[in-house]
């Protein structure tokens, strides 16, 4: 059982220009590659935002916290022992990259849409994570 990021943290997404923070609200779906997330990108005003964390299900993969010398907490996913990692960690590597080449597919399909724009793909938490606009239609 995946165990989804804690409400009220405050994640720190390095993307490939910058380094975005977003504090995580509830979880709002689970497939079978990634936990989504309700958030907030701490800019002024705060915005709303849905989070995408790659979290596959069928890798040996788990969260722990991890106290860093700063005293923050990280909430990284880890292989749940070294003889899996070393087995494991190639399927890993690519389950992110087929996050990210998934994300960076759809939102420019998004585009021709004119729906959501995605703001970014980048790295957190030794997995990788997409965020765009929280936004919510009329029907």
């Amino acid at each position: 059982m995946r165990t989804p990021l804690p409400k009220g943290y405050e994640l720190k997404i390095n993307t490939d220009s910058s380094q975005v923070g977003i504090i995580i609200g509830d979880v709002i779906g689970e497939g079978g590659c990634c936990i989504s997330y309700k958030g907030e990108m701490l800019m002024e005003p705060h915005l709303p935002v849905i989070v995408k964390e790659c979290f596959p299900l069928n890798l040996p993969i788990e969260r722990r916290l991890i106290l860093n010398s700063a005293d923050k907490d990280d909430y990284s996913l880890i292989f749940e022992n070294e003889e899996q990692e070393g087995r494991e960690k190639e399927r890993f590597d690519a389950r992110k990259d087929m996050f990210k080449r998934g994300i960076l597919h759809n939102a420019s399909l998004s585009r021709l849409n004119e729906t959501n724009e995605l703001f970014a793909v980048g790295k957190a938490n030794n997995t990788c994570y997409s965020f765009s606009i929280y936004s919510k239609g009329e029907g």
